[in-house]
């Protein structure tokens, strides 16, 4: 069962580091009752962040940070 965690106060800046990488993905899933079929195209850096998540700062903190072209 999900239930409202509330919200939090975001201010967050990240600055891309290093060089692009490029890939493709493709992913069919079929399950009892239901398939998930996945084509993705995309660009993904690393990246740092600078900032705060409920006034708690976060600076300096590496992260992946893809960037993704969804195929028709």
């Amino acid at each position: 069962m999900c239930v409202d965690g509330g919200t939090l106060d975001v201010a967050v800046t990240l600055s891309g580091v290093g060089d692009l990488t490029r890939g493709t993905l493709f992913s069919h899933v079929v399950t009892k009752g239901s398939t998930f079929t996945e084509h993705l195209h995309g660009t993904e850096r690393q990246a740092t962040a600078a900032g705060s998540v409920d006034g708690e700062p976060i600076a300096g903190t590496v992260v992946i940070g893809p960037v993704i072209k969804r195929l028709p």
